[in-house]
């Protein structure tokens, strides 16, 4: 594993996303799922930023605001924590904003358009389309009612896996119409997203070919 995350980082990062997208639903049932988007929650964007830091300033900012949002979201793991959920779900957004935000960065700072960096792209965008599911959640916890179906279960415990789908449908622009937000609040962030989603795939594919240009020109 070491080795493999030294030779194609981003790629790690992908695979750690998908994992976590797919084991956690199937977990869910035997009640382990929140455990599963804890862990791989702070490991995957901890991977990621450990994958296009440049200076320690980033790492020491990244494991502090991972730090913090393992404290306030101890509730995953069925331990006590004294941080109201909305809190929680404020340290986890902060955290994700910083490391989807680097990960983005180092992408696109890329000298040459590889099979790697293909893979990072693709884990930007499911790691924005996380980023926003934490802005959705924390709208349903400060207003309530802000979707057709509640994104915060019993007892305050998000239902992360409704937040994500209902996140990367928007993002797709697919919009089934089984989850729809009725707060205007939640309406704004959900065509903020929409523009986002379209914006990511205009911008960075027309970056990576740009890339691909140079690096095929400098190669001559």
């Amino acid at each position: 594993m070491p080795r493999l995350y030294k030779q194609s980082p981003y790629t790690v990062v992908l695979v750690g996303l998908l994992a976590a997208f797919v084991l956690s639903p199937m977990l869910q049932v035997l009640g382990a799922g929140g455990r599963i988007v804890a862990v791989f929650g702070l490991g995957v964007p901890l991977l990621a930023v450990y994958a296009v830091a440049d200076n320690r300033t980033h790492l020491a900012v990244a494991g502090s605001l991972a730090l913090v949002s393992a404290v306030t979201n101890a509730r995953w793991l069925d331990l006590p924590t004294p941080i109201p959920p909305v809190g929680s779900t404020i340290a986890a957004l902060l955290f994700f904003i910083y490391a989807t935000a680097l990960f983005l960065r180092g992408v696109l700072r890329s000298r040459a358009v590889t099979r790697d960096v293909l893979a990072g792209a693709m884990g930007s965008y499911l790691m924005l389309g996380i980023t926003w599911a934490f802005a959705f959640l924390l709208v349903d916890q400060v207003v309530g009612g802000a979707f057709t179906v509640p994104l915060v279960g019993v007892g305050g415990q998000p239902a992360f896996d409704t937040t994500i789908y209902f996140s990367l449908i928007t993002m797709l622009s697919v919009g089934y119409g089984d989850i729809a937000p009725v707060h205007p609040w939640a309406r704004s962030l959900a065509a903020l997203e929409a523009f986002t989603g379209f914006a990511f795939g205009t911008i960075v594919l027309a970056r990576l070919v740009a890339m691909h240009i140079l690096s095929r020109h400098e190669e001559r």
